[in-house]
């Protein structure tokens, strides 16, 4: 039986050869992750799922190699079905991974990291401007963080910023330029490398950046006033809440972005940016915290955010850490005038619990909390509690499971896309139906 045909595999070599000799027996690879190793050492991981039915096997390739000649065989055997790719330059530049890539027509997902923001620097490799990869809509750019001891400061470290007119990055630069008709999302591991997009920056529809050290100074980027089509922005705040927040605050105006995610979280006083009305356009608002609310502040802040986004229609928090008290509490002291158009709610949050029977309304104080705000909402709001539970029982030890509760005020009866695009997320996140649909009564 065929190698593709079986139900799933994986198979490790330390040798090319072994791997070139798969390589000509097995279905094109998929998707790819190459590290350029600084030693000699090579380490391959070949692995496949079969779907069943008349699917396609998912097949995927790890690769640590010392140079890009194995990358180049790979490309060349499976360049018309590889459709995702992270390379890690380490140190060393582009030069010959360009001539590789050129045979990966069916790209659509590039990652590209630097473990050296100086890597390849003596590096001349620029990307032929006549050679464009037709399905190539996504890259994500990614610089290791240096971190060097300044003897002038008393040793203190500081951040080794990239010098985006080295040769690198210019090399990055022409592969931008000559796509820069096709790119539509990109993804950056720094504000600093805003200004590598430009080629391309006017034509992309969503951005997901990396708070750093350069979140600081993000407003004196050009490339930041000149995104015209962009639809989604997603930032991951971690420690740099309130430069975050004041980006927020003055973000270019006109803005026409409409979905909205804030990550990582370590409170909401990132979200009070949202007041100052750039963002008016938003329907969609994602939150994820990953620091301790406090009830009465946290709500204060969400709820002055909250008034800068007027056509608001879907709003998602999500703890990733137990909280001391139910998520829900952040949306029951809201103004009803704060959510005029609010249509569905997510709220994801923790429960320990010591009972191994199903939940019920008794063992998450967050539930009531959700019947009062469907209650009161001007609009048919429909609330999804997501909890993930962690059950602590003597002699079965822990487990852990996922368990959504909807919450609507219309008749049971009643045909309604609310519930219909409910379902269909909570699908989406947790592999799972909406457990139990709760009728709230008026």
């Amino acid at each position: 039986m065929p190698l593709w045909r079986r139900k799933e595999g994986v198979f490790v070599f330390d040798h090319v050869e072994g791997l070139v000799d798969l390589l000509q027996v097995v279905a094109p690879v998929q998707t790819l992750v190459y590290n350029l190793s600084q030693s000699q050492e090579f380490l391959a991981e070949f692995s496949f799922v079969e779907p069943g039915g008349n699917q396609q096997p998912l097949v995927s390739l790890k690769v640590i190699a010392p140079n890009v000649e194995c990358f180049k065989i790979i490309t060349k055997k499976s360049g018309p079905r590889l459709v995702a790719l992270e390379f890690f330059f380490f140190e060393r530049g582009p030069e010959e991974f360009f001539a590789g890539l050129q045979d990966a027509t069916a790209l659509e997902n590039l990652t590209l990291y630097w473990g050296d923001p100086d890597a390849g620097a003596r590096c001349t490799a620029r990307w032929p401007q006549g050679v464009v990869l037709d399905r190539l809509v996504i890259l994500n750019l990614a610089w290791g963080r240096l971190l060097v001891a300044d003897p002038e400061n008393f040793g203190a470290v500081t951040v080794r910023l990239p010098t985006l007119n080295s040769d690198p990055f210019q090399a990055v630069r022409s592969l931008i330029q000559a796509h820069s008709e096709k790119l539509r999302h990109a993804e950056l591991s720094s504000w600093y490398l805003l200004p590598l997009l430009k080629p391309c920056i006017r034509n992309l529809w969503l951005l997901h950046v990396h708070s750093d050290e350069g979140v600081s100074t993000a407003l004196q980027i050009p490339e930041l006033r000149q995104m015209p089509e962009l639809k989604e922005l997603t930032i991951n705040v971690e420690a740099f809440s309130p430069e975050v927040e004041s980006l927020l605050k003055a973000w270019p105006a006109p803005s026409d972005v409409r979905v909205l995610e804030l990550r990582d979280c370590i409170d909401l006083a990132v979200v009070r940016g949202l007041r100052a009305g750039r963002f008016k356009t938003v329907i969609s608002l994602e939150i994820t915290l990953v620091g301790q609310i406090e009830s009465d502040v946290d709500s204060g802040r969400l709820e002055e955010g909250l008034q800068g986004l007027p056509n608001l229609a879907m709003l998602r928090l999500c703890a990733k850490r137990e909280q001391p008290m139910p998520l829900t509490k952040l949306l029951s002291r809201i103004s009803v005038t704060t959510i005029p158009e609010l249509l569905l709610a997510f709220i994801e949050d923790g429960l320990v619990t010591f009972n191994l029977a199903p939940i019920t309304q008794h063992d998450y104080a967050g539930y009531k909390d959700c019947r009062e705000l469907v209650r009161r909402a001007p609009q048919p709001l429909h609330v999804v509690v997501i909890l993930r539970c962690v059950r602590v029982t003597m002699g079965f030890g822990v487990t852990q499971d996922m368990v959504a509760t909807l919450f609507f005020r219309h008749s049971v009866a009643e045909q309604c896309e609310t519930c219909g695009l409910a379902e269909t997320s909570v699908c989406k996140s947790i592999g799972a139906n909406i457990h139990k649909r709760v009728q709230v009564k008026l």
